[in-house]
């Protein structure tokens, strides 16, 4: 009955002249290609191996060079096997490779079938796994502006070499206003009235380097970015920045954010000194780099910008983007970022030699604070902060 109607469809639209014949015919082959995909079983696919695929084929799935994503997995410090609430069994290399596809393209789950070759259920199953274990253990890292590798007077070194008016702006704060699906209860708490769409909102500090140093959200979509900047918390931890050194380092965000002695914006009013008009045309194209890192996440992680996918109450949207941030650290770690080219300051690596008893098998790993590198990026001392969901 189904392929009946099918037929009929497809007559309709070559009667009604709505499409060219090119398009109907591209439309009946995708139509049928997805069909046999359907109806093929899981298991006529071979079973994942990395190795199967080159170093190109792995840059265009998972955006990350094959040896890359080895080491990825080696960092995350994954267990050497996974096991699900169904009992299927999975090596840490194959739950990352899906993770990094998943959210790479926002794609069916039976797509993954090709790459995997395991059943819609099962790769639903790693995705959840992998993904709550990134961001239950991983997540604190997005919560912290004092990560070891952090040199913050070099940031402000960079900022003020490409023009800023001020010798002590180290980083940029923005919100991101995030499309979702109508959701079927406080459809008026989701709702910008701005933007004239249910959303949920995010707050980035974004460094000169190209990393995400603080990352902050869900928040309903209605709210201010002042209210989210209050109730995030990151207040505290700039004016420690900001007491900490002589320089009185501070951060730099448009006028929608508090005033305060770490927390620069730029001047309004219709009658502007001079120097108040030097300082805002100095600052405007160095704030659109936290614009930038919006862009390279939703680029590279598209699944976070699929709308018609994320779904309040029925899916962890929260997780999706802290764990694509961490991710897009990774990738800025890797091969740079436009920020990082911009404000002429590289990342820093991901790689370094480590010791076998640094890296706990029992997922509470540590890291020794003398490895200067982006290993400790991934692991610290600092006590795991539960992440807030949606």
């Amino acid at each position: 009955m189904a392929e009946v109607e099918t037929c009929t469809y497809f007559a309709t639209l070559a009667m009604s002249n709505l499409v060219s014949m090119e398009d109907l015919l591209l439309l009946m082959a995708a139509h049928s290609a997805d069909k046999l995909m359907e109806e093929q079983p899981h298991d006529a696919y071979d079973k994942f191996d990395i190795d199967n695929f080159s170093n190109a084929q792995c840059k265009s799935l998972f955006h990350f060079e094959k040896d890359d994503i080895i080491t990825l997995s080696e960092l995350l410090a994954l267990p050497h096997t996974y096991q699900a609430q169904n009992r299927i069994v999975w090596q840490p290399l194959e739950g990352t490779c899906l993770l990094l596809r998943r959210l790479c393209y926002p794609g069916r789950l039976f797509n993954l079938a090709l790459y995997f070759g395991r059943s819609i259920l099962d790769c639903s199953l790693i995705f959840n796994n992998m993904l709550a274990d990134v961001t239950h253990h991983f997540a604190h890292l997005l919560n912290d502006v004092h990560q070891p590798w952090m040199d913050h007077k070099l940031y402000a070194e960079k900022v003020t070499a490409k023009g800023a008016a001020v010798n002590n702006i180290w980083g940029f704060v923005d919100g991101t206003l995030q499309h979702v699906c109508r959701p079927g209860q406080d459809q008026r708490e989701y709702f910008s009235g701005h933007k004239r769409k249910h959303a949920l909102k995010f707050q980035h500090i974004m460094l000169p380097n190209g990393l995400v140093a603080h990352s902050f959200g869900p928040f309903p979509g209605r709210r201010h970015d002042a209210s989210l900047y209050g109730v995030s918390g990151v207040d505290t931890q700039l004016a420690q920045v900001f007491a900490r050194d002589s320089k009185q380092l501070a951060i730099y965000r448009d006028q929608a954010y508090p005033l305060c002695p770490w927390l620069y914006t730029p001047f309004g009013g219709d009658h502007l000194t001079a120097e108040q008009q030097h300082f805002n045309a100095s600052m405007s194209p160095l704030q659109t780099a936290v614009e930038w890192g919006f862009a390279k996440l939703c680029t590279y992680f598209t699944f976070v910008n699929f709308y018609t996918n994320l779904k309040i109450r029925l899916q962890p949207i929260g997780h999706y983007f802290q764990t694509a941030t961490l991710l897009a650290n990774c990738h800025t770690c890797c091969y740079g970022s436009e920020v990082s080219t911009y404000f002429d300051l590289e990342p820093p690596l991901w790689t370094c030699t480590f010791s076998e008893t640094v890296l706990l098998q029992s997922y509470e790993a540590v890291c020794d604070t003398e490895t200067l590198v982006m290993f400790s990026y991934f692991i610290s001392k600092q006590y795991l902060v539960n992440l807030q969901g949606c």
